[in-house]
C-alpha cells in the first residue's frame, strides 16, 4: 500500500510511506487501524501519523470492484477475440475468392468459366491486402471487404 498526500488545491501527489501486505495484514481485524507515516518532510521537526481503518464492508466492497475489474477486461479480451475470428473468416473468405479467380489463369484446361479480368483482379488482391495490413478504426467497426459477402460472383 502507497501512502500519499497533496494540498487539497493544486499541487502533486507526495509518497509519504509505504507498507507491504504482511506489514498489516497479520494483525488486521476490522475496526483496528493500520497506522502510516503521513510526514511529507521526514527531516523536519514535525511529523504526522495516520490511520486507515477498514471494515468488513469496506474490504468486501474493494474485492468485488476487483473481480468486477477482472470481469471487464476478461469481457473485453473476449470481444477482441470475436472481431479478430470474424476478419480471420472474412480473410479466409477473400483468399479462397481470389483462388477461385486465379485457378481459371493458372490451370485453363481445367477450367470452362471466364477468367476475371487482371485488372479485377489485382484490384481485389489490392483491397485484401490492405484489409489484412490496415489498423482497426474503432472495436466496434471492422473493416470490410464488400465483394466477400456478395454471393452473386
Amino acid at each position: 500500500m502507497k501512502i500519499k498526500r497533496k494540498p487539497r488545491v493544486g499541487g502533486h501527489w507526495s509518497d509519504t510511506d509505504q507498507k507491504k501486505p504482511q506489514e498489516y495484514v497479520q494483525n488486521w481485524q476490522p475496526g483496528t487501524i493500520v497506522v502510516v507515516d503521513g510526514t511529507i518532510d521526514k527531516d523536519g521537526s514535525r511529523h504526522s501519523q495516520i490511520g486507515i481503518e477498514l471494515t468488513e464492508d469496506d474490504v468486501q466492497a474493494l474485492i468485488n470492484k476487483m473481480i468486477n475489474h477482472y470481469q471487464d477486461q476478461l469481457q473485453d479480451m473476449q470481444d477482441k477475440y470475436d472481431n479478430l475470428l470474424i476478419e480471420c473468416d472474412q480473410l479466409k473468405a477473400g483468399f479462397h475468392l481470389l483462388e477461385d479467380m486465379i485457378d481459371p489463369y493458372v490451370h485453363p484446361d481445367l477450367f470452362h468459366t471466364k477468367a476475371a479480368s487482371m485488372s479485377e483482379l489485382l484490384h481485389r488482391l489490392f483491397e485484401l491486402a490492405q484489409f489484412g495490413t490496415s489498423p482497426q478504426i474503432t472495436d466496434e467497426v471492422l473493416p470490410e471487404i464488400p465483394w466477400l459477402n456478395d454471393e452473386e460472383e
